[in-house]
């Protein structure tokens, strides 16, 4: 067990006593006892290993779908592991539009033609910005896929039902055709991908096995990027005015991706987050009593018996472990610790309500192997209500914890800390205060 000395306080809170009842006595109004009675109290911190706090540490994994998210991740050989293709499927454009005729009145056309049109993909450019101009492949999908279970080596894979694709990735494909993104181009963050008249009756047909599925797939060996969203415009032409032509859009309702391979846990480490996302869970046993340092016992009766009453602050620190290029986090993620109300039911177990009172910030600078920097997460009430046995209205406390995101999934991007028997192993770092019915020497 290591310690740090805090701070020694001798009549503080007599001192604050006597300010708040200048002038009104001897007793205070509210408290039954003599104002100038000397308080003395000591402060120091513990740190309590991983190896007399926590035990049955295990990972979970395949919470949530990349269906989830709210980007697709698309990728070729980034970091030189992730492929990554988004899938989509479009709706059909309009049956009929509005348009003026040659002697500008406004008629409904249902006779209209669609030459043409465009898929308009949005990109991050912010998150994953790529290092040089990319090039964005879109192919019609000839395979019967669903959106939520869809994997790289599944286009089905529910419950009820499992189909292979024919060609791992998503194929075989059509190809409807490309375009290009320019890193250097000020304030762009989409590219436009046109379609051929043929290209667009296929992704419009709902006979065909794809039923308006399309891949999008990274040209460019060793890049990524994140799609925000993909919107399919038609170039309409009215049968009543010819040289004109009038957008029409359709709505892309399903927007999810599939990869070839993704994190996976490693021994000895902790894991959390990705998509489908994992969750690190073990359980708590805080111990009855700790030994401060010498130089703190010098002032102090040791050991000292661990209350609620002592702990002016608990917080569990945890050390970043490098994580992959590929699932490196780019924005600062989240962290969550919840009670599990069953662990006999893992990983399905039911939740309690957070232990922390905000979700804790991950910056990715934790994860990209540049030092030893560490995270801590405030768990001052949890560990007070497990010396106290429940919590304050009588309610149980969950002895065991699950690290995990606020939403599963959260982000593409996974953390990773370093576990037991690794430097850095995580700790729980105590504020104590030694007063009251802690002797002082």
């Amino acid at each position: 067990m290591r310690n740090r000395v805090g701070s020694k306080v001798w009549g503080v809170v007599g001192g604050a006593l006597a300010l708040l009842t200048a002038g009104c006595g001897e007793l205070l109004p509210t408290f039954g006892f003599p104002r100038d009675i000397p308080i003395d109290a000591t402060s120091f911190e513990v740190r309590i290993p991983l190896s007399e706090f926590g035990s049955n540490i295990r990972t979970f994994g395949g919470y949530g779908l990349a269906a989830d998210l709210r980007s697709a991740t698309v990728a070729n050989q980034f970091g030189g592991a992730l492929s990554s293709h988004a899938v989509i499927r479009v709706d059909t454009l309009p049956s009929e539009i509005i348009t003026p005729d040659s002697l500008d009145d406004v008629r409904v056309d249902t006779a209209f033609t669609v030459p043409r049109g465009r898929l308009v993909v949005r990109l991050d450019t912010i998150g994953a910005r790529p290092t040089s101009d990319l090039t964005l492949v879109a192919e019609a999908l000839s395979q019967s896929w669903d959106f939520f279970t869809a994997t790289w080596t599944m286009a089905v894979d529910s419950v009820t039902r499992q189909e292979a694709w024919t060609e791992v990735g998503g194929g075989p494909v059509t190809s409807l055709g490309q375009g290009s993104w320019d890193t250097a181009a000020e304030g762009s963050d989409s590219l436009v991908i046109e379609l051929d008249s043929t290209g667009l009756a296929l992704i419009q047909d709902m006979e065909y096995p794809g039923r308006g599925g399309v891949r999008i797939r990274m040209a460019d060996p060793g890049e990524r990027v994140r799609i925000r969203s993909v919107s399919l415009i038609g170039n309409a032409r009215p049968s009543f005015k010819p040289d004109t032509l009038v957008d029409i859009s359709a709505l892309v309702p399903e927007t999810s991706f599939i990869y070839d391979q993704g994190p996976e846990s490693t021994p000895g480490e902790w894991i959390v987050g990705g998509a489908p996302a994992f969750r690190t869970v073990f359980d708590v046993s805080m111990p009855t009593e700790v030994t401060p340092d010498p130089e703190i016992c010098a002032q102090i009766t040791c050991p000292i018996q661990l209350t609620p009453e002592l702990v002016l602050f608990a917080g569990l620190v945890l050390t970043g472990a490098p994580v992959e290029p590929q699932f490196l986090p780019l924005d600062t993620l989240l962290v969550d610790a919840r009670g599990v109300a069953d662990p006999d039911a893992l990983p399905r177990s039911p939740l309690g309500t957070p232990v922390i009172p905000t979700s804790a910030r991950a910056g990715p600078e934790l994860f990209d192997g540049g030092g030893d920097l560490s995270l801590e997460i405030p768990v001052t009430t949890y560990v007070q209500d497990l010396l106290r046995g429940e919590t304050p209205g009588g309610n149980p406390v969950f002895p065991t914890v699950a690290l995990l995101t606020p939403f599963e999934p959260f982000a593409f991007e996974v953390m990773r800390f370093r576990g037991a028997g690794l430097e850095g192993e995580p700790y729980i770092r105590l504020l104590l205060t030694a007063g009251g019915e802690v002797d002082l020497k």
